[in-house]
């Protein structure tokens, strides 16, 4: 269901797109029109948001609850890739690449994101091509984690290779 934002809802999308990398190089009128085109949809726990192989026609901040994120492992077992909180965002690949979700997302409890249409999306970047660059970036950066964490992962393993990585390292300069 779409909602319309509310004078506080839209001082937190605002606030909150001007702290996403990708979108850093819009100026202030581009933000501005960017967070028009934003509407709020809400989601039943449980519920799938997006499926992965579907095509992406937009792109989501997660607002209130929480979204698990989930990807399909070449021998066709679903790993746990991350889970999304309350500023997160997810999808940003559906406004550039037109390839199939690389994921399903699925609301963990009742949540509510915010969420670009790709056409409304489109009439910014095509004016700004500095943002369609940065946003392939930020999509070659989370493609090679995902992959990473699905090749050297086991299925029971909930954390990512990066995230075990890290730990392993801080672990480490710890003891001495």
């Amino acid at each position: 269901m779409f909602t319309p934002l509310s004078a506080p809802e839209r001082k937190w999308l605002y606030e909150t797109l001007k702290k996403i990398n990708f979108l850093s190089v819009l100026t202030f009128g581009e933000m501005d029109k960017l967070a028009e085109s934003i509407f709020k949809e809400s989601f039943a726990g449980k519920s799938i948001i997006c499926r992965q192989g579907d095509p992406g026609h937009c792109f989501y901040i997660v607002y209130k609850g929480t979204v698990s994120v989930w990807a399909s492992r070449a021998d066709k077992n679903k790993q746990l890739i991350t889970k999304l909180n309350p500023g997160s965002y997810f999808g940003e690949s559906a406004l550039v690449s037109g390839e199939p979700r690389n994921a399903t997302a699925i609301a963990d409890s009742r949540a509510e994101l915010f969420v670009l249409l790709k056409n409304d999306f489109s009439a910014i970047v095509e004016k700004n091509p500095q943002l369609k660059n940065r946003i392939r970036g930020t999509m070659a950066v989370r493609t090679s984690q995902r992959t990473l964490d699905l090749l050297h992962a086991r299925p029971e393993e909930s954390k990512g290779f990066f995230s075990r990585l890290s730990e392993f390292f801080r672990f480490n300069s710890k003891a001495k």
